[in-house]
């Protein structure tokens, strides 16, 4: 007798005739019989996958699986990029004084209706923020200096927004002390 595992088809269809009248086997053994062969039936056939290789229930439940599978890979594929870029704006920029001179720990906040989002700048007056997609009252505020306001910034998916700001700032008073001449 041939072996119930072997992976060509034609002599699929004879061990399963005589594993079938041997009355010997009982229900249980006949069951994983049947799975297994239809296993075998699809790693024999791999580019032909279809109803008949499994049986009644079974089919439907491994239909259903790689429908499943199909949607899901398929979802993965579509949303290849990450989630955050497809919901959310990016902003960058520098603060920078009315003379040109870089001003860190200035306090720059993004307001919605429903967000209120700060941040500050760096040491280097840098400052970069990730915003969920909406429109945005820009206020920078620096001690010594004249806030900075933008109505309106438009903030949309997956972009980059170059945000320079240029604060105005009292002089600051440069005291010299003549005697050290």
């Amino acid at each position: 007798m041939t072996t119930a595992r072997t992976f060509h088809s034609t002599r699929l269809d004879c061990c399963a005739a005589s594993f079938n009248t041997s009355l010997d086997r009982s229900a249980e053994q006949r069951a994983r019989y049947a799975q297994d062969l239809a296993l075998a039936r699809l790693i024999a056939a791999p580019g032909q996958l279809s109803r008949w290789a499994l049986p009644g229930k079974m089919a439907r439940q491994a239909y259903k699986l790689l429908l499943l599978l199909m949607v899901v890979l398929c979802a993965g594929v579509a949303v290849g990029t990450p989630r955050q870029r497809l919901t959310t704006a990016r902003v960058t920029g520098v603060i920078r004084d009315d003379a040109g001179g870089l001003l860190p720990n200035v306090v720059i906040t993004f307001k919605t209706r429903k967000l209120l989002k700060k941040t500050v700048s760096r040491g280097d007056g840098s400052f970069d923020v990730d915003l969920p997609v909406s429109v945005y009252r820009v206020v920078a505020k620096a001690d010594g200096c004249r806030d900075f306001k933008r109505a309106q910034m438009d903030a949309r998916a997956g972009e980059t927004i170059k945000l320079d700001i240029t604060l105005k700032c009292r002089p600051t008073p440069i005291r010299i002390d003549a005697q050290a001449f």
